[in-house]
């Protein structure tokens, strides 16, 4: 679990990570036109303030190019509506042959490291998944990206068996962990 600083959490961590991960990705960046929609109406536009334009010539780029990557990287689409479950179904199916997945849960994904964010929690759901299906405890782990020491930084695991009843704390602790809240400890 790491913090998406304006996509460089994303690109800092698929870069340093000596393992591979499967990023969770928002489901807009799979498909070429929804990409330039979703670059044109919100990235470029809400973003950086600017009307929205009719022809965007980086959205358009960001259209061809980005379904390829997440293809290529494996990332797991990620739904805040009805298909939240086939994000879910998904990232189990990674977890169980023991590969690691990545999020980067921000609701201000914008914001920078000296400007704390709230988080999204519904992917602590995989932690009961998970442990339904293997009888162990999914671990989330809270990253920390320190460009000053190029590294980056593991905290404390919060482990999830229960998304009902553990959801509120385990995602407060993470909230606070990746926000360096507490000091993590050093991963790679």
């Amino acid at each position: 679990v790491c913090r998406h600083l304006n996509m460089h959490g994303p690109l800092t961590t698929l870069k340093w990570l000596p393992f591979q991960v499967h990023p969770m990705v928002i489901h807009m960046y799979f498909d070429r036109k929804k990409t330039v929609r979703h670059m044109t109406e919100y990235t470029l536009a809400q973003r950086y303030g600017k009307k929205p334009m009719r022809f965007n010539p980086c959205a358009w780029v960001m259209g061809f190019i980005a379904p390829p990557i997440m293809q290529s990287l494996q990332a797991i689409p990620v739904y805040r509506d009805g298909n939240a479950v086939s994000t879910l179904k998904k990232g189990i199916q990674y977890l169980l042959k023991d590969e690691s997945l990545i999020v980067f849960p921000d609701i201000a994904y914008i914001a920078d490291q000296a400007h704390p964010s709230d988080i999204y929690s519904g992917f602590l759901m995989l932690g009961d998944m998970y442990s339904r299906r293997t009888g162990v405890p999914l671990s989330f782990v809270p990253l920390v990206i320190d460009d000053k020491n190029r590294t980056i930084t593991a905290g404390i695991p919060v482990k999830v068996r229960d998304f009902r009843k553990e959801r509120e704390q385990a995602a407060a602790v993470l909230q606070n962990a990746i926000n360096r809240i507490n000091t993590p400890s050093p991963v790679c």
